[in-house]
């Protein structure tokens, strides 16, 4: 079987988690059980710690927050 690739996106509480066990029951149902997963920001330890900074910072403006690991990870790794 070729490889698919599958995307869940929405808004916070908007049921992407949901969505995502329907669709793994449905493909384990199915017999496919070699399953990959992975979100943004996460996957890496670094994108897992933003991703947690993001969610759990409540004062600070989302684009102050996108636009500081930007210009951090630019300097970090530059093209």
């Amino acid at each position: 079987m070729r490889s698919k690739y599958i995307v869940i996106e929405g808004l916070e509480g908007a049921g992407k988690t949901t969505a995502r066990n329907v669709v793994v029951e449905t493909l384990e149902q199915l017999g496919i059980r070699d399953m990959v997963f992975t979100r943004e920001p996460g996957g890496t330890q670094l994108a897992e710690k933003l991703r947690s900074l993001v969610l759990d910072i409540k004062s600070v403006g989302d684009e102050v927050i996108t636009d500081s690991f930007d210009i951090q990870h630019q300097t970090s790794s530059p093209s």
